[in-house]
């Protein structure tokens, strides 16, 4: 797991697990600072140093837009049920060797 924090508290995290980029997070405060795109170059640097060509992660559609921007492509849009409801999300993954800089 990765975290940022500013003055103690934390602005941003996520984690490698495998070839799966999970739960990044950007306080909403601090949204628009580059807290992200650093947790993002510092997750995928990690997972090249391991050996991964690929990484994978699932996107709410309210951050597809960033993913996107970041030259991760959608390879399936999903739906999870949620006892009435249901949570619409997208797989979407980036080649290492591709750069966004």
């Amino acid at each position: 797991m990765l975290v940022a924090e500013v003055d103690g508290a934390l602005v941003a995290t996520g984690t490698l697990a495998g070839s799966e980029i999970k739960r990044v997070f950007v306080d909403p405060s601090h949204q628009g600072e580059g807290w992200g795109r650093t947790i993002m170059a510092h997750l995928e640097k990690e997972a090249k140093r391991i050996g991964l060509s690929t990484v994978e992660l699932d996107a709410s559609i309210p951050a597809k837009p960033f993913y996107d921007h970041l030259a991760y492509e959608t390879v399936a849009e999903q739906e999870r049920a949620l006892r009435s409801d249901s949570l619409r999300y997208y797989r979407m993954k980036r080649s290492l060797s591709a750069s966004y800089e």
